[in-house]
């Protein structure tokens, strides 16, 4: 489930998102997965194996909530 993709300035501020977020361009996406045994941090591992792999660069984090991505773009 998607928690966050776009974010216009205005929602962006009001949530306390970095000033030059990627979410504010469509290249960052923050999710959480339901019906699934795999938590957080286990999902965020498989993204960090697909990013070593070269298929996207960028910047993921496990969030106690939900998983971050941006993908700056393809290697």
């Amino acid at each position: 489930m998607t928690t966050s993709v776009f974010r216009n300035k205005r929602y962006n501020t009001a949530i306390g998102g970095a000033r030059q977020s990627l979410h504010m361009s469509f290249n960052a996406i923050d999710f959480i997965v339901k019906g699934t045994t795999l938590h957080l941090a286990q999902w965020a591992e498989l993204l960090f194996e697909m990013r070593s792999g070269g298929i996207f660069e960028g910047y993921v984090k496990a969030y106690s909530h939900f998983v971050h991505v941006d993908t700056r773009g393809n290697i």
